[in-house]
């Protein structure tokens, strides 16, 4: 499972002056944006990393269903009320 912790840090100017470069750099792994304080005010990730991130929150939203019906006792249905 691949993690979606930032790998690498720029600033908010260096973004601003080659955000090509920046983006191109995502595509390994997120970048935490940073501004003059050195506060960490943004990540960047690849559109690809964020597919990847909503599969994964989906897989965990679908888990928690199979959780909570776990104990449930079923009734049979006719194929017609389907």
């Amino acid at each position: 499972m691949k993690s979606f912790l930032p790998i690498q840090s720029t600033s908010l100017l260096q973004l601003t002056v080659c955000p090509e470069t920046i983006i191109e750099t995502a595509q390994f792994g997120p970048i935490s944006v940073q501004d003059h304080q050195g506060q960490a005010i943004a990540i960047l990730i690849s559109a690809k990393h964020f597919k990847d991130l909503l599969d994964r929150i989906d897989d965990l939203e679908l888990a928690c269903v199979v959780q909570a019906r776990r104990g449930e006792i079923g009734r049979p249905v006719e194929i017609d009320e389907i």
